[in-house]
Formats: structure tokens, sequence, C-alpha cells
């Protein structure tokens, strides 16, 4: 398979390097090269912050035309925060981002609980992707973990969504 890098006798070159300067911030790299030229196939770069009750990650990813025909080539921004409102409650966000299509391709919004026993999670997600039968929509999402039995999710989409 041409995408694996195993076509030959020798693979990619494939690492990850982490940086973990302190318990509130870490850098994570992980990334292939190809074999002949040493160009990035994949590349991701990820930062995470801890500031008390405050968390947030920015990352970067390049991934070659070579790893998925379906998708092609992607580079893509992502952003994260988080507050932790008391031990038990949480409010946290996302977004990704398409650096070459300026565009966004999904943004959520999400409270949850979580105690020993169970977690609870209610949230909203925005998707803009728009492939062949695949149109942008909002959905609410509820989810709860009984952390000694299992879990269940329910998703309910609220229907097309035409903006980026």
């Amino acid at each position: 398979d041409s995408a694996s890098g195993l076509r030959d006798q020798e693979s990619d070159y494939v690492g990850r390097i982490s940086l973990n300067p302190s318990d509130s911030f870490s850098i994570d790299h992980r990334f292939r090269l190809d074999k002949d030229d040493f160009t990035f196939r994949r590349n991701e770069v990820d930062a995470i912050a801890i500031w008390g009750p405050l968390s947030g990650s920015m990352g970067y990813a390049f991934f070659d035309q070579s790893l998925s025909a379906a998708l092609g080539e992607r580079e893509e921004l992502t952003a994260s925060a988080a507050y932790r409102l008391t031990d038990y409650w949480t409010i946290s966000g996302s977004t990704r981002r398409d650096i070459e299509g300026s565009q966004t391709l999904n943004n959520s919004m999400n409270i949850g609980y979580a105690d020993e026993c169970m977690t609870v999670g209610l949230g909203f997600s925005q998707s803009f992707t728009r492939d062949r039968d695949i149109e942008p929509e909002n959905s609410i999402i509820f989810s709860i973990v009984l952390k000694h039995l299992g879990g269940t999710q329910f998703t309910s989409a609220l229907g097309a969504n035409s903006g980026s």
C-alpha cells in the first residue's frame, strides 16, 4: 500500500519529540519524513498550557496527499480552551481551521460534570465540512458515562449549517 510507506524494503522515518519543561506546559512534535528526500509527509505540533483552572492548546498539522487520496493534502490549525468552574464542572470550546482554504472546519462548545463515579456532558458542535453527500450541520451531543459500567452518547442534528 503506497500510503503505508512500506511498499519498499525501507520505510519512511517516523518520530516524536516531546518537551515538558514543567507540569503546566508541554510541546509535542510528531512527524513522518520521506525516506528519499526527507520532506514532511506528516507534521504535527501541539502546545498545551495549564494556568490554575484554565487550560489551552494550540496545534498545527500537515498531511501530505500521499497519506490519503480521499482527503488530499491538508494543513490545519486547532485551538482549544477549558475552564474548570469547580472540582466537578468544566466548560470548554475548540475550533479547527483549514489554512489553505482559509475556512473553519468545525467548532464546539461543551459543559461537563465529572466525579469519581460518572461523567456527564452536553455539547454543541458545528461542522462546516462539505463533500459529496456530506453537508455542514449543527449538532447537540449529550453523553453519560458510569465509570464502572460503561456509557452512551446521544447526538441530535439541528439541521444545515450554511456559514463559516
